[in-house]
C-alpha cells in the first residue's frame, strides 16, 4: 500500500465519523465530491480539516482546502504535505 492508499484510507475514516449523524454508514470512495456527494457544510469541513491537521501533524491553509473538490483531492494534498514535512514546520 503507497502513501496515497494510505492518506485516502485515513481520510475515509475522518470523514466518515463527520458523516455518519447526517447520511449514516456510507462507503467514502476517493471521487466524492466533499460537499455535494458528502453534503459536508462548512462546519463539517472544517472539523475534518482539524482532524486531518491532528491525524497527520500537518497545516492546511484555506487556499488549498477550497482547491480540494474530492475526497482524493484532499488526499493528494495531505501526501504533498507529508512529502514536504521532511524537517521542516509546515
Amino acid at each position: 500500500m503507497d502513501e496515497m492508499d494510505k492518506v485516502l484510507n485515513s481520510l475515509s475514516l475522518i470523514i466518515g465519523r463527520n458523516v455518519k449523524e447526517s447520511k449514516g454508514d456510507i462507503e467514502i470512495r476517493p471521487e466524492m465530491l466533499l460537499l455535494k456527494d458528502l453534503d459536508l457544510d462548512s462546519l463539517s469541513l472544517v472539523e475534518v480539516v482539524l482532524d486531518i491537521e491532528d491525524q497527520f501533524k500537518i497545516k492546511l491553509l484555506e487556499p488549498e482546502i477550497q482547491s480540494a473538490f474530492t475526497v482524493r483531492d484532499l488526499a493528494a494534498l495531505v501526501t504533498t504535505k507529508l512529502g514536504k514535512q521532511g524537517g521542516q514546520q509546515q
